[in-house]
């Protein structure tokens, strides 16, 4: 069988190691002020992936919009604080200690775009 190894995405990612502990304060938008924690995965110019423990108490779809409260260990990127994001796909499967979510970036300003692009390319 021949697996296709290439990079399919369009963007390039920056992927954070697991002891790095890059991890982001998230809040659901709409209904409930639900406030969770979730680890930082990887970053792209079109969004960010996270891992979230099977033990918080939160439950996340597709569609579902979210805001970065905080980042924590990652200071460079503290300008992505505020900004809106749209749950693109979840990895929900019991073989696995995380649940794994990527967003895409709403309405993410032209200054915050242009660190992020800088911080992506560097």
């Amino acid at each position: 069988m021949h697996v296709d190894k290439s990079e399919r995405r369009k963007n390039p990612r920056v992927f954070f190691l697991k002891n790095e502990d890059v991890e982001a304060r998230l809040q659901m938008v709409g209904g409930e002020e639900t406030f969770f924690q979730a680890l930082v995965k990887d970053l792209s110019r079109a969004g960010i992936g996270f891992l979230l423990e099977r033990t918080v108490p939160v439950t996340i779809r597709p569609g579902d919009q979210l805001v970065i409260n905080q980042i924590r260990g990652a200071d460079a990127v503290d300008f992505l604080i505020a900004a809106t994001l749209k749950v693109e796909w979840v990895l929900d499967t019991d073989i696995l200690d995380h649940i794994g979510f990527g967003c895409s970036f709403l309405e993410l300003n032209r200054d915050a775009q242009a660190k992020l692009d800088t911080y992506i390319l560097a």
